[in-house]
């Protein structure tokens, strides 16, 4: 995903240049630097928002697996555990990422990107999983519709379920790209997707569902018992 969203912010820089360079400008570049330039501003915050997740997620368990002397300075993962600390925090926390990308989900704004991979060849080998990602694809697109027509607040409670849904499909499409190229990231496609796509049907009965008790019982919960 990181390499990925690197690369339409290059191609949006590129098409912009040439624009700006030339006397007439070619309609296709234009339509190509809005296409990159909408797949860049969504890639980017969601590249942020997971990416750090993740590698909070990994210098846990490795903490975890190094027990108490991982704690302590003898072995790196004391310094990997706190460095990766702030990364989820500075130049926007998960959160901000959320706010930053929600709207353009809701929009489709990566569309463009999904349907290319949907288009690709991946072999009869790959096929089922093609099809249990574009089944995915659709559940995802549902739910960013299903969402959309809600209010605000029920938006922005379950904004971090479709995220997260975006991204285990977005990778999925890409694990699943990079599988053509040998076996050993066809064996990381099979198990990527099949680990993170019942967490895409997770998320995604969450979402049809809207319950907006939550939202009502807040203040509630949240309420001093003095």
């Amino acid at each position: 995903m990181v390499y990925e969203a690197g690369r339409w912010v290059d191609l949006e820089k590129a098409y912009d240049r040439r624009i700006a360079e030339s006397a007439k400008p070619d309609p296709a570049d234009r339509a190509r630097l809005k296409q990159a330039g909408k797949l860049a501003e969504a890639l980017t915050p969601l590249t942020k928002y997971y990416a750090t997740e993740m590698g909070n997620r990994v210098c846990y368990q490795a903490m975890q697996v190094h027990g108490g002397v991982g704690y302590m300075r003898e072995f790196n993962v004391e310094r990997h555990y706190r460095d990766i600390r702030v990364t989820n925090i500075y130049e926007g926390t998960s959160q901000l990422q959320v706010v930053a990308v929600i709207g353009k989900l809701l929009g489709h704004a990566l569309d463009d990107l999904l349907n290319d991979c949907a288009k690709q060849d991946y072999g009869p080998e790959l096929a089922p999983l093609k099809n249990q990602v574009m089944d995915a694809t659709a559940l995802f697109n549902r739910c960013a519709d299903h969402l959309k027509e809600c209010d605000t607040p029920v938006i922005e409670y379950y904004a971090s379920d479709v995220t997260d849904m975006a991204a285990y499909v977005v990778n999925s499409w890409l694990m699943l790209r990079d599988a053509r190229a040998s076996d050993r990231k066809r064996a990381m496609a099979h198990v990527y997707i099949a680990e993170h796509l019942p967490r895409v049907r997770g998320a995604a009965a969450a979402i049809q569902s809207a319950d907006p008790m939550p939202l009502a019982v807040r203040d509630a919960i949240l309420a001093s018992p003095f």
